[in-house]
């Protein structure tokens, strides 16, 4: 929605623009007294044209970069489209352990149950990458949200198993928003651990609260 304010108010200042030069010569001439001679009024003519000229160059610049916004924001649908069916793919898996095998690498010393937790916990920061590299949120707000998730022993085990593959990514691709990302995970671990030790998966919830 907001998108599409943003793009009609780009049409709405270049029409503005566009009206502007149309209806300049009429202005002038009411303006005018009636005393005046042609020559001065000549003279305002000569400058309207001046300011014809430059109206008519932002009025061409605000079409850009309406059109370079448009695309921009195609890409960004694009993307978030992609990602959005990877992460179905994702909780499919965690829906169904038996696809486990088909995304994760062999971990014959993790239980089934583990494994799950800690595919729903790639989908989760996977999905904060997205927001992240999409500017959908600043530095500030990903590290409070990451503080909050490394008090977690979920959390802590997934970064400790697939930190490596993560920077691996970010520096394959390039991108300085996902480099960006990496470390500011890697930085809000570190404190994590540096605080002191995780809150137990078994404690997160009240004994006898799944009932």
């Amino acid at each position: 929605m907001h998108g599409r304010q943003e793009k009609w108010s780009w049409w709405a200042a270049a029409l503005t623009l566009v009206a502007a030069v149309a209806l300049t010569p009429g202005l002038v001439a009411l303006a005018a007294p009636l005393s005046d001679d042609w020559e001065r009024y000549s003279a305002v003519s000569q400058t309207y044209g001046a300011l014809s000229t430059l109206f008519s160059a932002i009025a061409l610049t605000a079409v850009g970069a309406s059109l370079v916004y448009q695309a921009r924001q195609a890409r960004v649908t694009n993307d978030d489209t992609q990602r959005a069916a990877i992460r179905e793919l994702l909780l499919a898996a965690v829906a169904d352990p038996e696809l486990l095998i088909c995304v994760d690498p062999p971990r014959p010393d993790v239980p089934a149950h583990i494994a799950r937790h800690l595919m729903f916990t790639h989908v989760l920061v996977n999905q904060w990458h997205t927001e992240y590299v999409l500017r959908r949120i600043g530095d500030e707000g990903l590290r409070v949200t990451l503080q909050l998730h490394f008090r977690g022993q979920r959390a802590r085990e997934h970064w400790v198993s697939r930190a490596g593959d993560w920077r691996a990514f970010a520096s394959a691709h390039g991108d300085a928003r996902g480099i960006r990302f990496t470390e500011l995970v890697d930085a809000v671990y570190a404190e994590a651990v540096a605080a002191g030790p995780p809150v137990p998966a078994a404690s997160h919830c009240a004994p006898g609260s799944g009932s």
